[in-house]
């Protein structure tokens, strides 16, 4: 049956008593085709009467039993709200068989109450199905639902998923919805914004040979699958057609593609290079494609995609910054360009494909003293009083700066997660931002606030203040205190987390050098989820287990004193990971389903995976013990909360490097995180400064700074049987080049100072009165004895460097500074 083009919104036709009214209804094995194509020949349906537009006076386009549609627009369809026993409430624009085909036509703007808002069911080739929507949360399939797809664009579909239980050989989806539990072959799943453009975790469905947004569940990995910029000419302008650089193409399975028409969407030869490409279109466009986008807060001109199809060409790009920040650099594909102001001038001589991102930041402040939040935070001046309001007027790249005080006043409500969110939070950080104390944790103190009148010991309730939510960003040098949960025994964002909250699985907010104190919840009395780095948790409370830390990622942190509901089978940790930390003195177990390494643990854990662990409070049911001991850690003062390694600790250059990620970093309480060439278990590194000073036989010396690499080395030949070795060959497998060390010399002017040293290795000692040179030394020069006279009007610090030699296998040595007593005369 061959249609003259025009729009076709009369008659109609019933399949059925009970069933949903149709503008066409084919139900036997012909051909309906239109004469001149999508673009001119349309099938319209009727909105419901009713407000969402669906009900039992709707009309749905295309009723599809058998045969095929070819060549038309279907638009304006809707569905009924109820089944009706024909699944009324599916298919607005088509409802068809599996096995009837739609060829070359456009489904758009369509809707369903409860599945396929475009199409459900039916056999789909080279179609662009857009704008179409389910109505319902529960509902599926906003542009198909189970239909089986070839070469077609599937693109701003609305509803939970945009896609579901389909069939999809090189489809193009780009939607605000990904899809869900379907078989996907050679096509390109894009989720507008980004995030994961597939899910299911069901093993029944796979996704082969395609290219997706986000991540995908190993479950559903067909193998072939790359996650990557699919480099669209311009998606924003509706041009999905891929760049000559773009990943997808030849990229294909052909194997996958056996009942494919052979053509693309746009009617070419499936098949043009080397390979199948992936998604809709086949073939790649040259000329230099340019995706322009800012990071923080600017401006920049052009914003988008622009093509120069004609090379070579010239692209000028103008960055703004808004008041309060400034431009730091452009990067393109990632990669930063030379500092050369607010103007880019790019020469394009050859295809290629760039995103070009202009990077601004700035810095807001903070200020308890300030009357009010009606400056614009842009200064010390004009600080914003609250938190909240500081961190409300930052975006992306900045940080907020903020002065010592009690900040207690502001609030914001928790974002919807998994639940509604309702309670309250003194500061809210959702965007890419530092959140930085000026003066330190000591000095900044964000309160929180317990429910008076809940009649809870804790504090908690529905009106307690949580002291952070934070989903991304930074939080940096603050003590967080006072802060509380609601306490209903559910595990939602309204009852975890006391003092900070992250979304669960969340762990990219970063909380660092915070101590968390004193606060409350059901579960996670101190965090939940985000990654805390040197931080102190104390005296924290959960009615559950994880008094301290629940789900969280957490490197050189002491977790102390924190207490549980009052069963000694509660826990301090639970549903995390530990390194290098001191978890000890909590009420209950150390940890529950947790995996420690290189930790102190002086309480039981339940259920977990240890490795290079001192496990004093010994284990139950351990998934892991790998390299593990249970001798006492020997702190320092225990029982006056003093948790260093006093001398002789165990635990002493006991750890694990494969487990440090920064060992040239510092522990919990801003000392070097590696001394004496070896990292400690546990939150404090035990300080060798003084046995380092005691080996030098020195009076009164004091190691003030040194690097990792300075050791303590056992030397019967040196005085006093020992000396301090600068170990060059730890560290040039360390990558370092230099070992420094330096201690106060008071050794007044004019007199004396004897030095000793000798280098073992192929480098270079050399001592320095301040940053004057005294003398260089190489293993030539064997065991030196220097006298020096001091030549500083003032007392300056002895100063030693070892520079490390090429393929060093030894060090310097290090011994018996003695001052002088005599006078010295100067005569002239």
């Amino acid at each position: 049956m061959r249609v003259a083009p025009g729009a076709y919104d009369a008659g109609f036709a019933v399949v059925a008593e009970g069933a949903l009214t149709n503008r066409l209804a084919i139900t036997n094995a012909i051909t309906v085709t239109s004469l001149d194509g999508p673009d001119n020949t349309f099938i319209v349906g009727a909105r419901s009467l009713n407000a969402n537009g669906c009900g039992s006076d709707a009309v749905r386009c295309v009723y599809l039993s058998a045969g095929t549609l070819q060549g038309f627009t279907v638009t304006g369809g809707a569905t009924d709200t109820v089944d009706g026993g024909f699944e009324n409430d599916c298919g607005g624009g088509i409802y068809a068989s599996q096995s009837a085909r739609i060829i070359d036509c456009v489904l758009s703007n369509n809707i369903a109450y409860h599945k396929g808002g475009g199409s459900s069911l039916g056999t789909l080739h080279r179609c662009r199905v857009a704008d179409n929507a389910v109505l319902i949360p529960a509902g599926f399939g906003g542009a198909v639902r189970g239909s089986t797809v070839y070469d077609s664009l599937i693109v701003n579909n609305g509803g939970p998923y945009a896609i579901a239980y389909a069939y999809l050989y090189n489809v193009t989806a780009y939607n605000d919805s990904p899809v869900h539990r379907s078989s996907v072959y050679n096509s390109i799943l894009m989720l507008i914004g980004g995030g994961n453009s597939y899910t299911a975790t069901e093993p029944d469905r796979k996704v082969y040979s395609s290219c997706l947004s986000g991540t995908l569940s190993a479950n559903n990995d067909g193998g072939g699958n790359l996650f990557s910029d699919p480099l669209f000419m311009n998606p924003a302008a509706g041009d999905f057609r891929l760049h000559l650089a773009s990943p997808c193409i030849n990229r294909g399975n052909i194997s996958h593609y056996n009942n494919g028409l052979g053509f693309d969407l746009l009617g070419a030869a499936r098949v043009q290079g080397a390979g199948l490409d992936l998604g809709a279109y086949e073939g790649g466009l040259g000329g230099a494609r340019i995706a322009a986008s800012v990071e923080g807060g600017g401006t920049l001109e052009p914003l988008g995609v622009t093509l120069y199809p004609d090379l070579p060409a010239q692209a000028v790009f103008t960055a703004t910054p808004w008041p309060g920040r400034t431009l730091t650099h452009f990067s393109t594909n990632g990669v930063a360009l030379p500092v050369g102001g607010n103007t880019l001038l790019l020469d394009l001589t050859t295809d290629q494909a760039l995103n070009l991102t202009a990077h601004f930041a700035g810095t807001l402040y903070a200020d308890a003293a300030r009357p009010d939040d009606s400056g614009d935070g842009l200064s010390w001046a004009t600080a914003k009083r609250t938190l909240q309001g500081a961190v409300a007027a930052a975006v992306d790249n900045d940080t907020v700066l903020v002065a010592p005080g009690l900040y207690q006043e502001g609030a914001a409500v928790t974002p919807n997660e998994k639940t509604a969110g309702y309670l309250m939070n003194r500061v809210v950080i959702t965007n890419q931002i530092t959140l930085r104390s000026r003066d330190g944790n000591a000095a900044t103190v964000i309160q929180g606030a317990f429910d008076s009148g809940s009649g809870d010991l804790y504090g908690r309730g529905p009106n307690a203040v949580r002291c952070v939510f934070m989903s991304k960003g930074v939080l940096q040098g603050f003590t967080l205190t006072g802060g509380a949960t609601d306490r209903v025994n559910l595990e939602n964002e309204n009852n975890r987390g006391g003092g900070v909250y992250a979304p669960e699985y969340f762990y990219e907010p970063q909380i660092l050098d915070c101590v968390i104190t004193n606060c409350a919840s059901v579960r996670g009395g101190g965090t939940h989820a985000g990654t805390l780095r040197r931080c102190v948790l104390r005296d924290n409370y959960a009615a559950n287990n994880s008094s301290a830390v629940r789900g969280s990622v957490a490197y050189d942190c002491l977790i102390a004193k924190n207490r549980t509901g009052g069963s000694t089978t509660l826990s301090a940790v639970a549903y995390a990971w530990c390194y290098t930390c001191t978890v000890t003195e909590n009420t209950g177990r150390s940890g529950e389903n947790t995996s420690f390494y290189n930790c102190i643990l002086t309480d039981p854990s339940i259920s977990g995976r240890h490795f290079d662990c001192c496990l004093a409070g010994g284990t139950v049911s351990p998934v892991t013990n790998d390299a593990c001991f249970a001798d006492a850690p020997l702190f320092v003062n225990a029982a006056a909360g003093d948790f260093r390694l006093a001398a002789g600790s165990p635990c002493i250059d006991r750890a694990n490097r494969a487990y440090v990620p920064e060992p040239f970093g510092t522990d919990v309480t801003g000392d070097l995180r590696m001394q004496n060439a070896a990292v400690d278990l546990g939150a404090i590194e035990h300080d060798w400064r003084p046995a380092l000073a005691a080996a030098l036989d020195a009076d009164g010396v004091t190691v003030s700074d040194l690097t990792p690499f300075v050791t303590h080395d056992a030397q019967a030949a040196h005085a006093g049987g020992s000396a301090v070795y600068l170990d060059g060959a730890a560290a040039r497998a360390d990558s370092q080049s230099a070992i420094t060390m330096s201690a106060p010399w008071y050794v007044p002017y004019g007199r004396s100072v004897t030095l000793r040293g000798e280098v073992t290795g192929s480098g270079t000692l050399t001592l320095y009165e301040g940053e004057t040179p005294i003398t260089a030394l190489t293993s030539g020069d064997g065991a030196v004895t220097l006298k020096h006279l001091t030549a500083a009007q003032k007392p300056f610090p002895l100063r030693v460097v070892y520079t490390v030699g090429e393929g060093d296998t030894g060090g310097a040595l290090l011994d018996a500074f003695e001052g002088s007593t005599g006078m010295l005369f100067m005569l002239k």
